[in-house]
């Protein structure tokens, strides 16, 4: 099991701080991190790598999308967020619920194939 935490500085800028990547199935784990405000955004089990400099602000984690195909259905890639403040000199925790991530399905066409289909009235709606 993969997992890929991202931690965003909420100040201005809004940029990556801070990427780093466990392959354990360890629930806790220790971060260095700048004193501030903080977004930290959890992926666990994707499919994919992570490009930090495309990543490097928070809106474009946010439009990061996964394809169906791509999915091991026996580990469902998963992800969660949190807010945490950070201060100078002090230990602080921080939980991060994750749920799997669900694929939208489009469909593109709806038709009617009914071959001997007759129309024996005029439908209303009322």
């Amino acid at each position: 099991m993969r997992t890929d935490l991202f931690v965003y500085s909420l100040s201005d800028q809004k940029g990556l701080e801070h990427h780093e990547s466990f392959n354990d199935s360890s629930a806790v784990h220790t971060l260095d991190l700048t004193a501030g405000e903080k977004e930290i955004i959890a992926i666990v089990n994707s499919p994919y790598t992570f490009n930090d400099q495309a990543l490097s602000r928070i809106e474009s984690l946010e439009q990061v999308q996964f394809a169906f195909e791509d999915e091991d259905m026996l580990s469902p890639s998963m992800s969660g967020k949190s807010s945490l403040t950070v201060r100078a000199s002090e230990e602080t925790s921080v939980e991060i619920n994750v749920r799997t991530l669900v694929c939208r399905i489009v469909l593109a066409e709806a038709s009617n194939n009914l071959g001997s289909y007759q129309r024996l009235e005029n439908p209303r709606v009322f």
